[in-house]
């Protein structure tokens, strides 16, 4: 069983590290819209917090906050597969490690923040890049339609939710390094008739934990992917990756690519372009050389960006939408103010039913 077959079969909780509540509402957002009974977001490590509040569809909602992991309670630990590391960089490591130390058999995790240490990253990568899927550092996460939307992917507010599909399973795998770029082609896709299999942003810095060809082996191992839509740029060597892998025989999918940067032709001296990777240092790091390469390859590489949205038109897929109403969702405002305290949650064992988050109980203020 692949890890997206786990997440498709429900395996979908989420410990936040960290405090980002926009991106942490989203994600429930998603959730209720999805139809889903539970949040998928079962606590939040957020320093002497009791619990943050939050919206699950109309309904204001508790979400349980500890003090570090090894607080999170034993009746939550097995429902945790997932991590969002909202931290700041030079935070990152040590929460990284600190979490998947105390849940070894989580799926993977997000790390948020960009400019990372890169011994840091590194390091994360010998440790962990081998056994879990880790989107970053520096991206926007990772996405199973229907089922699990990890971090900002998307885009974080109703509108973006609704104009990707985000609640549709389909069959496009959407892959990137730039974060930005990973949200501009979930829709894309979607606006195009397409649907997404699910999508994953490897990350913007210099060392990703999760690399390019783990994440299309993911794509090409999966039933419910037909075609790859991937988005590159100048530097760097991870479109001789995808070469590599389709003249091996491991890359069989249709692949549509673009690499976007051959503006640095223009220039008397190669320009730096956003990512850290995003610099020709060699001639073969080109955009134009390493769309040659791809197109030599057998994949799918347009010269211009309106022909790379032309190719995503005629991929394979169909699917039936899920209906919602997202306009009562629009209209909800959060309560002020409570009169009432937060009991800690270790008192409140019913806040925690079957691992599962579930409405608080009648005693769940003092």
């Amino acid at each position: 069983m692949t890890t997206l077959d786990q997440v498709r079969k429900g395996e979908d909780g989420v410990l936040v590290i960290g405090n980002h509540p926009v991106m942490v509402q989203s994600m429930l957002d998603f959730d209720f819209l999805a139809g889903k009974k539970d949040p998928s977001v079962v606590g939040i490590i957020a320093g002497t917090r009791k619990a943050q509040k939050f919206f699950f569809g109309t309904k204001e909602i508790l979400i349980p906050c500890f003090a570090s992991v090894a607080k999170v309670p034993q009746a939550l630990q097995t429902r945790v597969k997932w991590m969002l590391n909202a931290q700041s960089g030079r935070r990152t490591f040590d929460s990284t490690v600190s979490f998947f130390e105390r849940f070894p058999e989580a799926l993977g995790g997000h790390l948020f923040a960009e400019n990372i240490p890169e011994r840091h990253a590194t390091e994360l990568l010998a440790r962990f890049g081998a056994k879990y899927v880790i989107a970053g550092p520096s991206g926007v996460g990772i996405l199973v339609p229907g089922f699990l939307k990890l971090g900002a992917i998307g885009g974080v507010d109703l509108a973006q939710i609704e104009a990707g599909k985000l609640n549709t399973p389909g069959s496009v795998a959407v892959v990137s390094t730039s974060g930005g770029m990973t949200n501009e082609l979930i829709r894309a896709v979607a606006a195009r008739g397409k649907r997404v299999s699910f999508s994953l942003s490897i990350g913007g810095d210099r060392f990703p934990v999760t690399g390019l060809e783990r994440v299309l082996s993911l794509a090409e191992s999966d039933l419910a992917t037909k075609a790859i839509v991937y988005f590159g740029e100048l530097g760097g060597s991870d479109e001789y990756e995808i070469v590599e892998m389709i003249k091996a025989g491991k890359l069989t999918k249709p692949i549509v690519c673009y690499v976007a940067g051959v503006i640095d032709e223009a220039f008397d001296e190669h320009m730096q372009f956003g990512h850290a990777k995003a610099l020709v240092a060699r001639k073969d790091e080109s955009a134009r050389a390493k769309r040659d390469a791809l197109s030599a390859a057998g994949a799918i590489a347009p010269a211009s960006f309106p022909d790379f949205l032309k190719e995503i038109e005629k991929l394979p897929g169909e699917s039936r939408d899920r209906l919602f109403d997202t306009q009562p969702l629009m209209n909800r405002k959060p309560s002020i103010l409570s009169t009432r305290k937060i009991v800690a949650i270790e008192a409140v064992p019913e806040f925690v039913r079957n691992g599962k988050l579930v409405k608080q109980p009648e005693n769940a203020f003092a």
